[in-house]
């Protein structure tokens, strides 16, 4: 199952209106547009945006500029709010108050689901060749079990192994570097680093397909109060 399946299966979306903080591509925005629901898409930048918004030429969603510890949204706005593997992307002193405008902007009854990707597995262990993310990892799943500090209480936690596969060394670094286009000059000058440990790491299907696993951990959050 995929991040979205994984989220189906726990939350429902149709006739819900969703905001994915840090949408990056988009893939989950637009998913979540097919299946019913009212989604905004929200990231840091026109130009992280543009791949998203270009992907969405029937204008199934909405895509907003702006940062998660200042959203730019009224009270009340959202019936979930996610963070798809976003919220160690949040500098470390915003991670607490991204999860407090998170609640703001929810209406009463709502969800805040984080999914954030764990210090284990084949993925991990390529991608901290090109940036290791232990500190700022560790700090989210410090900031979510504190959730209680900012009103927010856990209805549920639990744990899925995702297992991205690429075709190629080269389908893997062009994704890299669409999460963070600052990876693409590491991910050059280590090229050949990196793709003898990509070489090593996968595990070839009959397709002759990579695939790698990557352990993740979901925390849905309700308001405590509620």
């Amino acid at each position: 199952m995929n991040d979205l399946e994984q989220l189906q299966a726990r939350v429902a979306v149709a006739g819900r209106r969703v905001l994915d903080v840090g949408c990056g591509l988009g893939d989950v925005v637009l998913g979540l547009a097919r299946l019913g629901a009212d989604a905004t898409g929200l990231e840091i930048s026109d130009a992280l945006l543009a791949p998203a918004r270009e992907a969405d030429a029937r204008h199934e969603a909405s895509w907003v500029v702006g940062v998660a510890q200042d959203l730019p949204f009224d009270d009340a706005t959202f019936d979930l709010v996610l963070f798809m593997k976003s919220l160690h992307h949040v500098a470390a002193e915003h991670m607490a108050p991204a999860l407090a405008e998170a609640r703001r902007v929810l209406r009463p009854g709502g969800q805040v689901y984080v999914a954030e990707p764990l210090l284990a597995g084949t993925f991990h262990e390529l991608v901290r060749l090109i940036e290791d993310e232990m500190t700022v990892r560790t700090q989210a799943q410090r900031v979510l079990d504190d959730a209680g500090a900012i009103g927010l209480r856990a209805v549920q936690v639990a744990e899925y192994d995702l297992t991205p596969t690429f075709a190629s060394f080269d389908a893997l670094a062009a994704h890299i570097a669409s999460v963070d286009p600052h990876r693409g000059p590491v991910i050059a000058a280590n090229r050949d680093t990196l793709q003898a440990a990509y070489e090593r790491l996968a595990e070839v299907d009959a397709a002759g397909r990579h695939t790698f696993r990557q352990p993740m951990r979901v925390h849905l959050l309700e308001v405590a109060d509620a």
